[in-house]
């Protein structure tokens, strides 16, 4: 029984340093998936950090993002100030030349009227103020009937052509005197 006796104790034996060999192994692979959990550890903040980061440019991008928006809106509704009083501008100077050319027309065919009430000798000959008013009237653009008939009137029919010419010249620039206003 002694050897028995020996024989389990030489396999106790064995199965302890088994054991302790085992339980060696297992802390050091404890030991190596400790410091691959710090490592981890490490990883997963230098990636909360650049997370972070990037929170911080994502605000600051989107802060630019609405400035320059808001700037955009600015600069658009300056241009849109600028459009309307550049088409306002244009539309004045517009009836300040019709107005010119009405105050020339008007001027022309009333010293056509007085000519042809002194001179009753013209005939059927035109007055070079004739002449004058059709340029300023096909010039104009406007459509003024009374105006161009005077300007094709010939010495013996010029009067009442001539006081309908400066009848509506008048017209026509009191017209235009209130819609500047």
């Amino acid at each position: 029984m002694n050897a028995f006796l020996v024989v389990v104790n030489i396999i106790l034996s064995i199965a302890a340093l088994v054991t302790v060999w085992f339980a060696w192994q297992a802390a050091r692979s404890s030991a190596e998936a400790a410091a691959l959990a710090k490592e981890s550890i490490s990883y997963v903040a230098d990636t909360a950090k650049a997370a972070e980061q990037t929170a911080a440019e994502s605000a600051v991008t989107a802060g630019l993002t609405k400035e320059v928006a808001a700037n955009l809106e600015a600069t658009l509704e300056t241009a849109r100030g600028t459009l309307k009083t550049a088409h306002e501008s244009r539309e004045a100077d517009d009836r300040e030349w019709r107005l010119k050319r009405l105050l020339d027309i008007a001027e022309i065919s009333e010293r056509i009227f007085w000519v042809s009430a002194e001179a009753e000798g013209y005939g059927s000959e035109r007055l070079p103020e004739q002449n004058v008013l059709e340029q300023l009237i096909a010039g104009s653009g406007m459509d003024l009937p009374a105006c161009r008939q005077l300007g094709q009137a010939h010495a013996v029919n010029r009067m009442q052509p001539a006081r309908n010419a400066v009848r509506e010249a008048e017209m026509r620039i009191g017209e235009l005197i209130r819609e500047r206003a």
